[in-house]
């Protein structure tokens, strides 16, 4: 299929050469990047609650995209903001996050909101937009969630490594995104 096709596209450059590779055919000849296409989101307005700090990850953890270098970061965080808030909805949340609520600020400031949110009014509720990419092998990929995050009007916070291809997309938007790595601090 790869060697009959015109053309490619790709979500970015890093996804384009890792396929090259695993391909073992040149394909940037062939090839556009389009990076994903953000959904028309109204705007949320004003967040609903009150004035405590309210961050949140919308999506699953898996694989290497784990949920405990964001509960030591927000635990750290708590010592500085006492009353901010983490909220957590998607699969597998409930399961993998809470082991890892082991003091009483976690287990009052971290709440598990399940599989079935609705999305738009969780982003209503949120302070900050929390897009988790999972660290250690090549970053070939962009979080779908991303695109969704980038058609609000809430702040971002991108934990992602600095070389991803999620880092690269938000380097022109560094008012309303905030790129942190994957340590906790």
């Amino acid at each position: 299929l790869c060697a009959a096709a015109r053309g490619f596209t790709f979500l970015n450059r890093q996804l384009m050469a890792s396929q090259e590779r695993l391909g073992g055919q040149p394909l940037q000849e062939r090839s556009a990047v389009i990076p994903n296409i953000m959904i028309p989101w109204a705007a949320l307005g004003p967040r609903t609650a009150g004035p405590r700090p309210v961050f949140l990850h919308l999506g699953k953890f898996y694989g290497n995209r784990r949920p405990e270098p964001l509960v030591a970061a927000f635990a750290l965080l708590l010592a500085r903001l006492p009353a901010a808030e983490l909220h957590l909805a998607g699969k597998y949340s409930l399961a993998m996050v809470a082991p890892l609520l082991t003091t009483e600020a976690l287990k009052h400031q971290v709440h598990l909101l399940g599989d079935h949110v609705d999305p738009l009014a969780a982003m209503r509720a949120a302070d900050v937009l929390i897009c988790l990419d999972g660290p250690g092998r090549e970053p070939v990929y962009l979080p779908s969630k991303l695109s969704e995050y980038l058609a609000s009007d809430r702040v971002v916070l991108c934990v992602t490594p600095p070389n991803s291809p999620t880092a690269e997309m938000v380097a022109g938007v560094p008012g309303s995104v905030l790129v942190a790595s994957h340590e906790p601090t």
